[in-house]
């Protein structure tokens, strides 16, 4: 699993419907921004492209408009809108300057039109990414986490063989964090905690959204609401996307490693216990910030892990 392989189709407008006007442009825009940067917080690399068959494809959501607006257009003024910042930006621009060669053996489609950036997907074993825009003549579109293609083949003999293959899609940010669950094979290592418990804290504010569709100030300020599976699943996301490894306790208790620190979920505050070793309380920190409270301190509190 490593580059996302764009899906054309999903700016083929004979294909998808074309946005109506700038601000659905911008909406699609910004959904595939979020898309693109959940997947990098979930795999933990920080080098990645959305690979194309063709260098501006990913750009073709624009060209359509009456009124000419160009992509980057858009997409500085998402920035100035501040629906995304600044390394935001440099990241998804940095990320579409690579592109694939198509492969015609085999060959891939969808529906009765051929398919490069799902058959790569498909190919590679990777995830395909999309704009969410619907089929034409059809309330369904993109939205959705599998897609079927059609690959044919030539054999030894010179004979075309077909089967359908299943792709691995995304098209928002749920598709990665709940249909994919891919932060559960992240790559990233915190090998600092002493100079940060959640280095990727900043990126890890999509996680609520991702699973409940709320923003941490939000969340904290009605967490009694959430239940106990649901403050474990946020604590592991947020562990497992910033560098930590899970371990097992005695008690059943969610806990992670790095280092020598470590983190025991607290499911009634929606917190991280934070210990040094195992027997050295310091606090706790919410899943949003690598600040610890100092005055959640209790030195009588020790962790029992299973070897």
């Amino acid at each position: 699993m490593g580059d996302l392989y764009f899906n054309e189709l999903s700016v083929d407008f004979s294909v998808s419907k074309q946005p109506k006007d700038k601000e659905e442009a911008k909406k699609l825009l910004l959904d595939f921004i979020k898309s693109f940067l959940a997947y990098r917080l979930s795999t933990g690399l920080d080098e990645l492209y959305i690979l194309s068959e063709n260098i501006h494809s990913i750009r073709a959501i624009t060209p359509s408009l009456a009124d000419k607006t160009d992509f980057f257009e858009i997409l500085n003024e998402l920035e100035d809108e501040s629906l995304i910042d600044e390394i935001e930006k440099k990241l998804f621009k940095a990320s579409i300057t690579e592109t694939f060669v198509s492969d015609w053996n085999p060959e891939y489609g969808f529906t009765s039109h051929i398919a490069f950036g799902l058959g790569a997907a498909s190919k590679n074993k990777s995830y395909s990414i999309s704009y969410c825009t619907d089929y034409i003549n059809s309330t369904s579109g993109w939205n959705t986490p599998i897609i079927p293609v059609t690959k044919q083949e030539l054999n030894e003999q010179g004979i075309i063989e077909e089967s359908i293959m299943s792709v691995n899609h995304i098209a928002n940010i749920q598709h990665v964090f709940v249909d994919h669950q891919i932060w559960k094979t992240c790559k990233c290592i915190n090998n600092s905690p002493s100079k940060s418990l959640l280095p990727r804290k900043d990126q890890s504010k999509i996680i609520p959204e991702a699973l409940f569709n709320t923003q941490w100030n939000q969340f904290y300020s009605e967490v009694q609401t959430y239940n106990v599976s649901q403050i474990k699943i946020l604590g592991e996301v947020v562990a497992l996307v910033n560098g930590w490894g899970e371990c097992r306790s005695k008690d059943n208790r969610l806990t992670f490693n790095a280092k020598n620190y470590y983190l025991a979920v607290d499911t009634q505050h929606a917190t991280y216990e934070v210990y040094i070793g195992t027997d050295s309380h310091q606090g706790e920190t919410k899943f949003c910030t690598d600040v610890v409270d100092q005055t959640k301190q209790d030195k009588r509190r020790k962790l029992d892990l299973l070897n």
